[in-house]
């Protein structure tokens, strides 16, 4: 990171030569530490659950399933709608607004 923006496909954790690290090695014992140190270690939080906020808050922000998937590195959009969809109820509540608003500007 410290040379500038990884690669596309290049691994967030990886050793000196760019091979992955063990799932359970040194990412998984800093998280645990630092999520220990902030007071966030009951219930157990995963290094996992950053992933589901992440595409969740990008989700809420007004992203496509289509690019959220293609940001986590998913093939099927479909499955980012089936998994995080819950996420964006207040889509559904704010759909007739939604419609009134884009037609005003369609008639303008």
């Amino acid at each position: 990171m410290a040379t500038g923006r990884p690669g596309d496909g290049s691994l967030v954790f990886s050793d000196p030569l760019g091979r992955p690290l063990s799932a359970n090695g040194q990412p998984r014992t800093t998280f645990l530490r630092l999520i220990d140190t902030a007071g966030l270690g009951e219930p157990r939080l995963r290094l996992h659950d950053l992933r589901h906020a992440y595409a969740s808050h990008l989700l809420a922000a007004g992203l496509g399933f289509k690019a959220v998937a293609d940001l986590l590195g998913h093939e099927d959009a479909g499955l980012v709608a089936r998994r995080y969809g819950h996420a964006l109820p207040d889509e559904i509540a704010s759909a007739g607004e939604r419609r009134d608003r884009w037609f005003a500007a369609q008639q303008a």
